[in-house]
């Protein structure tokens, strides 16, 4: 493992900003947030739980003198070092695979130095001894349908996802009983008579809130815990580390908004429903937008909050020039409008259709009527299961980078053809580099051993590459210099908006309208194809992996009352930083 990177996210100037009753808000919600830890952690591995009181432990016995540990242990401080930087790449993680790609994450450190440095007392020897195998074996490397190098925490007990019949009957079973499966887990008992599936559903209690709106809304949190419907209070989850892309993974996002950019983005939401006329599946539909797309676009509740070399040589200047910008509005019209737009053509409830079933839309690709949709109680993410994520995150993303040279967009952000940046120089442009320089890094996280993709977004960037590279007419090209390992993307400029959106447009009706009618297999023929990784993009990645970036490491502050006055604490970006900042957290420290 590279040594990481190790930054500190400051919020200190944005929470000074909030009111005194604000920032008890913002206190309880972030200690909620943060003891959801312990449920990350068991949905990553086995043994993480234990790796994290390995090393909360560890500081106690020490009180973060990791040099005093060093000295007592008899352990060379280099080795110390090389532990810190675990640590710290562990929490930032939660867990010991990464957040991005789900590689797992080895200690640089022996294992009889960490031997030594446990074996100072009898609580944390005992942990060592639980997973010193686990903690340094080679395999299982990612997370995924378990295999010889592959693990999941979301599916418990031998044989649990041995027999597809029986996941499909359990699937049935949740759906006539209206359980949705985002919020469960599955356990298979290891019983050799009548064998027999456990669904295991959260709870918690409401915490604290300081207005009627967020009485509402942790309300909703509650309900959606007892009943599994998140619908109760959000409607997009990340269920990318489930094999089968229907459970998803808990998050607690605790943010401060930024009034400049909150302002500009609800403009661009207000025109949202405007913009959604640019879109493939609705042109041609006159002043209705068609059976793909919801008639009036409702802007989600949102805000820009502050939480806590492979272009063409000549091109660079113009990349670097204006990379922020593009990609800044690539990823605000991926939220707003690829994440907020279209409709699901549903039976949503026994023989009562969101469409005329007896006169059924024209499916624009094949000319003929659609054949199929979702039935009572099916989702999105159930029915495309490991599909479901990375189409999502495709789709999401070609809607983006198919308006983003719209100059009603550009105008909203201050481009204009009179702006310092303006629209036609370079803009939009980057952002169509930007398509290849992601797509050759999200290689990155394919595992050529399991012919697996460990990150959702990875594989969406690869995919649109590919379909570029195959679509567009020779708009892109990647030069690859194996020798001094050297890959460059290039663009026919005076191409862009002739060929690339055009291509765009092409592969995200096809996989909007997939979406939209429940149509998994032909879905699945498309993406695994785009997404197929060949020997050719095997040497790209060789390339991309000599040249990967050390892990980014994140420091957070802590918030703490005294005198019923919320006070901050930031911590130095270093390793023994990241420790501290977690320690101070007393998650559950039940090792101590």
């Amino acid at each position: 493992m590279l040594e990481p990177q190790i930054y500190q996210l400051t919020v200190g100037s944005a929470f000074h900003g909030l009111s005194g009753e604000e920032q008890l808000y913002a206190h309880y919600m972030a200690k909620a947030a943060w003891s959801g830890t312990r449920v990350i952690l068991r949905q990553v591995s086995p043994e993480a739980n234990d790796i994290y009181d390995l090393i909360m432990a560890l500081y106690h016995k020490c009180d973060g003198n990791w040099d005093t540990l060093a000295t007592e242990a008899q352990v060379d401080p280099t080795e110390v070092g090389k532990f810190l930087s675990y640590a710290a790449t562990f929490l930032s993680n939660i867990g010991n695979h990464f957040g991005s790609g789900d590689q797992k994450i080895w200690p640089e450190l022996s294992s009889e130095s960490l031997g030594k440095l446990a074996s100072l007392s009898k609580s944390t020897n005992a942990i060592f001894n639980r997973i010193n195998e686990a903690m340094f074996a080679e395999a299982p490397s990612s997370l995924d349908f378990p295999g010889r190098f592959t693990q999941t925490a979301y599916y418990l007990g031998n044989e649990c996802l041995a027999s597809r019949e029986d996941l499909n009957a359990v699937s049935n079973v949740m759906e006539d009983n209206a359980i949705l499966p985002e919020n469960t887990r599955l356990r298979r008992p290891d019983t050799l008579e009548n064998p027999s599936y456990e669904i295991l559903q959260a709870s918690e209690a409401v915490q604290h809130a300081s207005n009627d709106t967020q009485k509402l809304m942790l309300e909703k949190i509650h309900r959606s815990f007892l009943t599994g419907d998140l619908r109760d209070y959000k409607e997009f989850v990340e269920p990318y580390r489930d094999p089968l892309g229907v459970r998803a993974e808990f998050e607690g996002i605790v943010g401060i908004a930024d009034t400049a950019e909150t302002s500009g983005l609800h403009k661009l939401a207000s025109t949202a429903n405007s913009l959604a006329y640019r879109l493939p599946w609705v042109e041609g539909h006159g002043e209705l937008k068609g059976p793909f797309e919801k008639e009036m676009f409702e802007p989600p509740d949102f805000s820009s909050v502050q939480s806590l070399h492979m272009v063409d040589p000549n091109e660079q200047d113009t990349f670097k020039k204006h990379r922020f910008y593009s990609y800044y509005i690539w990823v605000v019209l991926h939220q707003i409008l690829g994440h907020g737009t279209g409709r699901f053509l549903s039976e949503t409830s026994r023989n009562s259709f969101n469409f005329d079933p007896q006169n059924p839309p024209l499916n624009p690709l094949t000319g003929k009527p659609i054949q199929s949709w979702y039935h009572p109680g099916q989702t999105w993410s159930g029915v495309f299961e490991d599909l479901s994520t990375t189409v999502d995150e495709c789709r999401a993303g070609l809607v983006g980078a198919y308006l983003i040279d719209e100059p009603q967009i550009l105008e909203l952000f201050g481009y204009t053809r009179q702006s310092d940046v303006t629209a036609d120089d370079g803009s939009y442009y980057s952002m169509y580099l930007q398509l290849g320089v992601d797509g050759l890094r999200g290689l990155e996280n394919y595992d050529p051993t399991t012919k697996n993709w460990g990150q959702a977004h990875s594989r969406a960037h690869y995919a649109m590459l590919r379909h570029l590279l195959r679509d567009s007419d020779g708009l892109y090209t990647i030069q690859c210099d194996p020798e001094t390992k050297r890959l460059t993307v290039k663009i026919r400029r005076s191409e862009v908006l002739q060929k690339g959106k055009p291509s765009l447009g092409r592969m995200l009706l096809h996989l909007h309208i997939y979406r939209c009618t429940a149509d998994k297999d032909s879905c699945r023929k498309l993406y695994e194809d785009l997404s197929h990784v060949d020997e050719e993009a095997l040497a790209w990645r060789d390339i991309i992996i000599s040249k990967k970036d050390p892990p980014l490491v994140f420091c957070h502050a802590n918030t703490y009352v005294e005198d019923e006055e919320v006070k901050m604490k930031e911590y130095e970006p270093t390793a023994c930083g990241v420790i501290q900042s977690w320690f101070e957290r007393e998650i559950d420290l039940k090792s101590i």
